[in-house]
């Protein structure tokens, strides 16, 4: 489960690459969703961010979010059907809303797309960024 975060820090290729976010087993209340925070609200501004030391379970957990956003309103979406598709931006901050089933999971699969001319996909030949538990591309390129 995702924290809030930006799709941005774990691709490194454009902020406004785009996400499309397709439940595959329809969404409810009791299997989660997602929460947003919309980009009119954050100027589509990147948040600061750090390398989690305390955990790493999966990349889900490599990122943490450096910023207090409680101040944000933001929507919950958990209400989609199979078939439905989500569409937004690598710059949106979101998290993962939780699983409170014991006999549902929420599956998706998720597209991504950049923009082959965006000058900083061009910049990193064209290469989404890496993240392991050791390393997160994101994070390097923000210390330079």
């Amino acid at each position: 489960m995702f924290g809030w975060h930006q799709d941005y820090w774990f691709s490194v290729c454009s902020p406004k690459a785009v996400v499309v976010w397709i439940p595959v087993t329809g969404l409810s209340p009791e299997n989660g969703g997602l929460e947003i925070i919309s980009n009119k609200l954050t100027n589509s501004r990147i948040f600061k961010s750090k390398k989690n030391k305390d955990a790493y379970n999966s990349y889900a957990d490599a990122v943490l979010i450096d910023e207090n956003v409680q101040h944000y309103s933001s929507t919950k979406i958990t209400k989609l059907e199979v078939g439905d598709a989500l569409l937004f931006s690598f710059d949106v901050l979101h998290k993962s809303l939780p699983v409170n089933s014991t006999s549902r999971s929420r599956f998706t699969i998720q597209l991504r797309f950049a923009d082959f001319s965006d000058p900083e996909f061009t910049k990193n030949d064209y290469k989404p960024g890496i993240v392991s538990r050791n390393s997160v591309d994101y994070l390097i390129e923000n210390k330079k």
